[in-house]
């Protein structure tokens, strides 16, 4: 490189918005950007720069440490660390990316991220906002709803004509769906505040599955479908686990299923994975229902999303079951996936740990 490229690179280094410190392996500073000078000097006012690692660590001590475990490795050995620099009463962040040139040689890039982080905290915010408004809401909505049901069941065990009871079962039907959804919201709140913990206690799963089929029969048989449950011989029955939560997922994928199905039968199947320290099962709820189509089979177990916004006009429903169940199912030491074929049925799977 002649003298007058070698200018012009000086010159570039020192215009552009970001700092860069050229490094001797011992932490000698052979060039520093006004930029880089101005953001080390605010880290620790004094520091002269004479010994990069010296103004360095005031940023992040461990830097040093990367960089010497790094051997002789040339390229980025050190990148997008954050770190907070702070000048008296203010603070700006900044990332801090490492490059071996050579031997002797090492690049430090630091870039102000102060903007980014304030807009990434901002969204945080507004998003933490939005959720404990919609918990707080349907909260509030739950209990003046429970108590509109709960007269209307009264209302329905005295002495009416045929009119005034057919009036109170659309009442009570709608209250039921409103519910529904108020729960679902609220559910799907406390999954994303991060308030829903793993409750392990020792239960039955054969019980638990029977109870949850005597939950979904009235809505199976209503619809005249049959109601099965399977389960291999080798699966334990005395468990430990959150019972609770593996419940809300077998009734979820198993309502959906009879929501979304006509004719013919909704199967509960429990297998063992495999033998490991924990007990690992394997859940498939199958049905013949309408089907998913397989673009769609990744996204429906995304918030607010529904196969086809057709069937929630249809059907019912806030899109927000799957996303729950996808949440609690992790939660569990699992996984959640699909197979599916239009007009044919979905077989939903689902893997936890107890």
């Amino acid at each position: 490189m002649n003298e007058r490229e070698q200018q012009a690179l000086l010159q570039f280094l020192y215009l552009i918005p970001f700092g860069v410190i050229k490094m001797a392996a011992d932490g000698g500073v052979e060039f520093i950007n006004p930029v880089a000078a101005e953001m080390l000097q605010a880290a620790s006012p004094g520091i002269s720069c004479e010994n990069g690692w010296e103004a360095l660590g005031h940023l992040d001590a461990a830097l040093r440490d990367i960089v010497h475990s790094s051997g002789q490795q040339t390229g980025r050995i050190a990148g997008e660390r954050r770190c907070v620099i702070t000048r008296g009463a203010k603070s700006r962040h900044a990332a801090i990316s490492i490059y071996r040139i050579n031997r002797d040689c090492l690049m430090v890039i630091l870039v102000d991220v102060s903007n980014l982080v304030n807009q990434e905290q901002a969204a945080e915010a507004a998003v933490r906002s939005k959720r404990d408004f919609l918990a707080n809401v349907s909260h509030e909505m739950r209990t003046p709803l429970n108590g509109v049901i709960g007269i209307t069941e009264l209302l329905l065990e005295t002495e009416i004509d045929s009119e005034q009871r057919n009036y109170l079962n659309i009442v009570k039907s709608s209250g039921e769906s409103l519910l529904s959804v108020i729960n679902d919201i609220l559910d799907f709140a406390k999954v994303e505040a991060g308030k829903v913990r793993v409750d392990a206690t020792a239960f039955s799963l054969r019980q638990l599955l029977e109870e949850t089929l005597r939950t979904l029969s009235f809505a199976a048989r209503k619809k005249g479908l049959q109601l099965k449950q399977e389960i291999d011989p080798g699966v334990p029955n005395d468990l430990i686990g959150d019972a609770g939560k593996l419940q809300q997922v077998l009734i979820n994928l198993a309502g959906n299923a009879i929501k979304f199905t006509e004719l013919g039968n909704v199967t509960i199947r429990v297998e063992q994975a495999n033998q490991m320290e924990k007990i690992f099962l394997h859940f498939t709820v199958t049905d013949n229902g309408i089907g998913i189509p397989p673009e769609k089979q990744s996204a429906i177990f995304e918030a607010f999303t529904q196969a086809d916004q057709s069937t929630s006009r249809l059907y019912g429903g806030t899109g927000l079951g799957l996303a729950i169940c996808s949440r609690l199912v992790g939660l569990m030491g699992g996984r959640i996936w699909v197979e599916s074929e239009v007009g044919a049925g979905s077989r939903f799977y689902f893997t936890a740990q107890f």
